[in-house]
């Protein structure tokens, strides 16, 4: 008689070193065939397809807006509505942990829309909106710059004067 050949198979778990709040298991069957799973603590297919379903939120972030979710088509809508009422992406869309984030103009305040011109270590900054040369003016500010002359409009053009301090 013969008798039925018995197969062992091991299966065990590693443990992997992940930041806190992820774990890792691999899991090993038999002969060399292996499963990875990567989750992080408390998920669940549920919990996900809930966030998922979610809209992007936006966050004014003075000249510029930042759009997050949990899903990408969520933050691309979010994006097409603000390009259609005059927003410039200035940051494309990417996943960062387990969200979507973008960022574009303010669309109130067009910083695009600035010049800057140089002369020497002085920058004259103009624009069409009191609001978009002061965001520009701070940018400057923080590489430095110290405001000569304020927002001030002329015409129908807002312009700033600003001096470059070498650090």
């Amino acid at each position: 008689m013969n008798e039925p050949r018995r197969r062992e198979e091991t299966i065990f778990e590693e443990a992997v070193e992940l930041p806190p709040g992820q774990r890792a298991a691999r899991t090993h069957v038999g002969h060399g065939s292996q499963r990875s799973a990567l989750s992080e603590a408390g998920d669940s297919p549920l919990e996900d397809e809930t966030l998922a379903r979610q809209p992007a939120e936006v966050f004014d972030a003075g000249g510029s807006l930042i759009v997050s979710g949990y899903s990408r088509s969520s933050v691309q809508s979010a994006l097409d509505k603000l390009e259609q009422s005059g927003s410039r992406v200035t940051s494309p869309l990417a996943r960062v942990g387990k969200k979507w984030v973008a960022a574009c103009e303010h669309p109130q305040i067009a910083v695009s829309a600035c010049k800057v011109e140089q002369l020497g270590s002085t920058r004259i900054v103009t624009g069409p909106t009191r609001e978009a040369v002061s965001v520009k003016v701070e940018e400057l500010m923080e590489f430095g710059g110290v405001i000569v002359r304020d927002v001030e409009c002329a015409g129908d053009v807002w312009t700033a004067v600003c001096e470059m301090r070498e650090s």
